[in-house]
This record gives C-alpha cells, structure tokens and sequence, in this order.
C-alpha cells in the first residue's frame, strides 16, 4: 500500500477492512447462504453430504474469498482515486510554483531591462559629456595656437587700413566689420566676426595710447 497516502486515506482504508470483513461475515453466517449452497448442490447428494459435515470450513473459504474481493474492488476503485486526487493536487501545486517562478521571472527581466535602459543612459551622457569636453578643448586648444597669428593679422590689416582706423577712432564703429572680415580672410579662423572686432577695437585702443 502506497505509503505516501494521507492519514484521512488510511482511516478509510482501516473502514473499509472493517466493512469487508463484517460484510464476509454477515454473508457466510446467513441461513440464506447455507440454503443457498445445498439447493445449488442438490443433484450432487455426495457433495452436498461433504459440505454439510464441513460447513464451518466452507464458511471460512467463502468469506476469506469475499473478504479479498471486497478489498481488491476498494484498492482498485478507491484507493486509486485517492492517489488521483492527490496527483492532481501535486500537478496543482506545481502549476502554481510555475506561475510563481514566472511571474518572478518576468519581474527580474523587467529589472533587468530598466537597469540596462539606465545604464545605456548614464553611458550615453558621460559619452556626450566627454565629447563636448573635448570638443571645449580643441577650441581653446585651437584658439591658442591660432592666436598669435590673428593678433599678427590684425597689425597688418590695421597697417593697411589706416583710413578705417582713422574713422574708428573718430567715432564710426562700423568700420570694424570689414575689418574683422579681411583678417578672418587672411587666418581663415573661426573664431567668429563678433570675437575680430573686440580684439580689432582693444589693438586700436593700445595703438592709439
């Protein structure tokens, strides 16, 4: 007998004992079960004289018989059933965890996916950062190299722009325009016309002093 089986199981089993042998009992002890017997052994008068002298053994026989076959038709029909319901109880059990481990499976990729989404993020800004950092230096890196020559450049535009310097310093700013022009032809910088004409106004100022 299946060990695994619930306690509530074995009492029914330990009932079903109890009711297959009151039931063998009750059968083989009934006047009708005797009667029963010599009528169906009627045409056979030695046989019948045989059973009669060991009628108690017959009884014995019979019941032991019933007993078995009433046990043998409850561990077929019951007992399976029981180890049915609990298989089925198993598969649900199981199929519970499943849905558990899913759902905890699918909490952890979403986890995964926003971690990754933030990571990609912090990586993409430190990246940005760092590109306009560099991008910061090359200018300062590229404005300090270039600024001698634009410094260089001026003098000579302003050498050879005397009259413009002339209505600068008069009072025209307007002047400064062409001017910062002629030397970012002459550099080809990029440092930007508005840039120029600070420093084309700050060299007529110390020229001027």
């Amino acid at each position: 007998m299946d060990k695994s089986l619930t306690l509530k199981s074995l009492g029914h089993i330990l009932l079903s004992y109890s009711l297959a042998a009151y039931s063998s009992i009750e059968l083989v002890l009934s006047p009708n079960f005797k009667q029963f017997v010599m009528d169906k052994l009627s045409s056979f008068s030695s046989v019948q004289q045989f059973l009669t002298n060991q009628f108690p053994a017959l009884q014995l026989v019979v019941g032991a018989l019933t007993f078995n076959l009433l046990i043998g038709s409850y561990n077929h029909f019951v007992v399976n059933y029981f180890k049915r319901r609990k298989l089925r109880n198993n598969m649900k059990k199981l199929d519970d965890e499943l849905e558990k481990f899913k759902a905890e499976r699918d909490e952890l990729d979403d986890k995964i996916k926003a971690f990754k989404r933030e990571r990609d993020a912090k990586v993409n800004d430190l990246i940005e950062k760092a590109q306009k950092d560099i991008e910061r230096l090359y200018k300062g890196y590229n404005l300090a190299v270039a600024m001698p020559m634009i410094e260089h450049a001026i003098d000579i535009v302003l050498e050879s722009n005397i009259r413009e310097v002339t209505f600068y310093t008069g009072g025209n700013p307007n002047v400064l325009e062409p001017l910062a022009e002629k030397v970012v032809r002459e550099t080809g910088t990029d440092v930007g016309i508005d840039r120029i004409k600070e420093m084309i106004a700050k060299r007529i100022k110390e020229i001027d002093l």
